[in-house]
């Protein structure tokens, strides 16, 4: 049986016009769906509604959520997040600012 997601796993996405690119689970609901954010295009505000099947996780243990770390979470934050993800999976540099 598949572990259910939980927020803050990053995903690959496997379908769909946005396959290949990574989102941040925001929340899991309970019809095999779960709302996924980038920061950029899909942002905090409009959240993309996905089926599990469509995605694949990238990182075993959620590594970023919402705590006392990040009071109030922004697309900024994701966004930083991803690409730091990104990095360390496709072996890019990243610029941080």
């Amino acid at each position: 049986m598949i572990r259910p997601y939980q927020a803050g796993e990053v995903v690959i996405s496997k379908a769909g016009h946005e396959a290949g690119q990574l989102f941040i689970v925001m929340q899991s609901e309970e019809n095999d769906f779960v709302t996924l954010c980038d920061g950029r295009l899909r942002t905090l505000e409009k959240p993309k509604r996905k089926r599990v099947k469509h995605i694949a996780r990238m990182a075993k243990a959620p590594l970023f959520v919402q705590n006392e770390a990040y009071p109030e979470l922004l697309d900024a934050h994701l966004r930083k997040h991803l690409d730091m993800c990104a990095a360390l999976c496709y072996n890019k540099e990243v610029k941080l600012v």
